[in-house]
């Protein structure tokens, strides 16, 4: 069930309820894109130059885990987002979202979540983070009028 679908940085977005507490969110990339099909935990060498800059800074609103492969250039190690990536794939079996579609997800249920994150608004600033930082190291053309 899509609680929440919205459009940010040319990006389709969308909340889901969590399989526990809380959402996740989900922001999608479409075919012909650099990141379309990329495991959000494997080796993607268009985000090599990404990757040495997210290792000079701090680790952000990224999972503990994610440090221990801070050697691997992947959307994981790149993307700072809630609790760091946890999912990336096409939703076939949804209706209404286009399946040629791939998305990389987050979600609001880690240990030490709670009411502060594990709600609609935090979790739509977290896909609009998420949107904006893919859209800055991929700029999508924009059509002519």
């Amino acid at each position: 069930m899509i609680v929440s679908k919205f459009e940010h940085a040319g990006l389709q977005c969308i909340i889901r309820p969590g399989g526990f507490e809380g959402f996740c969110g989900y922001v999608a990339v479409p075919e012909g894109h650099p990141l379309h099909g990329v495991d959000y935990g494997a080796e993607c060498a268009a985000l090599a130059e990404a990757h040495k800059l997210a290792l000079q800074g701090p680790v952000g609103k990224r999972g503990v885990m994610t440090l221990f492969r801070g050697d691997v250039a992947c959307p994981e190690t790149v993307f700072n987002v809630h609790g760091s990536l946890t999912f990336s794939g096409a939703f076939r079996r949804e209706p209404e979202l286009d399946p040629s579609l791939w998305w990389f997800g987050f979600d609001t249920a880690h240990a030490n979540d709670g009411p502060s994150v594990q709600n609609v608004e935090y979790v739509t600033e977290e896909c609009k983070s998420l949107a904006d930082q893919i859209a800055a190291l991929f700029p999508q053309p924009v059509a002519a009028p």
